[in-house]
């Protein structure tokens, strides 16, 4: 029984690691061109559902962007691909409802209930609210 939940446990550690690792990953980061399929409002920001899908692999990703002030760059559309470099978030807290999760970004606290939609909680340096910002500048 010991040797199953070891077994258990590498493959579980080994499915996480996987699922964020990439020949692009620099710093913690992960750099992909991804399909936007859904972009909610919540108090104070906005959660950003996205895909990406390849020959190899499909994989959800849920980017919390603080809200902003209007900026003189496009705005994401649902629909579109965008490239994006990603930031595993680690920290949040689970309040009562095993589904409902806090994150705290930049000092400000985030709270939405996921769904089967919901990916692997990722930031971004790419988006400002909406606003995309391309990685090269």
């Amino acid at each position: 029984m010991t040797y199953f939940r070891i077994i258990l446990i590498c493959f579980i550690m080994y499915q996480n690691f996987y699922c964020f690792s990439n020949n692009n990953q620099k710093n913690d980061s992960l750099v992909l061109k991804c399909k936007v399929f859904r972009i909610k409002k919540i108090d104070n920001a906005y959660i950003i559902d996205i895909d990406t899908k390849d020959k190899t692999r499909h994989f959800r990703y849920t980017i919390i962007s603080l809200k902003t002030e209007k900026l003189k760059l496009k705005k994401i559309r649902r629909g579109k691909q965008y490239e994006f470099i990603l930031w595993k978030y680690f920290s949040f807290i689970r309040v009562g409802d095993p589904i409902y999760e806090k994150y705290i970004i930049n000092g400000t606290s985030i709270g939405f209930k996921g769904d089967l939609r919901t990916g692997e909680i990722v930031t971004t340096p790419n988006l400002r609210g909406l606003f995309y910002i391309p990685p090269n500048n």
